[in-house]
């Protein structure tokens, strides 16, 4: 069962824009709980049943994006039993001094 914070919209659109564009810089604590969301998703996918990509559609709201999350990137990790995700600080925000990381998928298991 996903939990209440996958479930609110800017965890939902930054899981989105994280599958959609490989990465996603926002501030180090929102990062570290993409991380965990992003982690669940390819473990749900990597189930290859129908019913793991309607629960990562559920989440994503995209039947284009549950395919290539289930069918390219679980793949990808298949041999591979977490972290599926990085989280790398990058810089602070000048503004008010917000410590700001960028979540990527890890290369391709070794």
């Amino acid at each position: 069962m996903l939990n209440n914070f996958m479930r609110s919209p800017a965890m939902r659109n930054m899981a989105f824009q994280l599958v959609t564009h490989g990465e996603v810089e926002t501030t180090l604590t929102r990062a570290k709980m993409l991380k965990t969301i992003a982690d669940k998703l390819i473990t749900i996918g990597k189930e290859n049943s129908l019913s793991a990509r309607r629960r990562i559609q559920s989440v994503l709201g995209s039947e284009e994006l549950a395919q290539k999350l289930q069918f390219d990137m679980s793949t990808r990790y298949q041999t591979r039993r977490g972290g599926y995700t990085r989280v790398r600080v990058t810089r602070t925000r000048k503004g008010d001094s917000v410590t700001l990381a960028k979540v990527q998928f890890m290369p391709e298991a070794s």
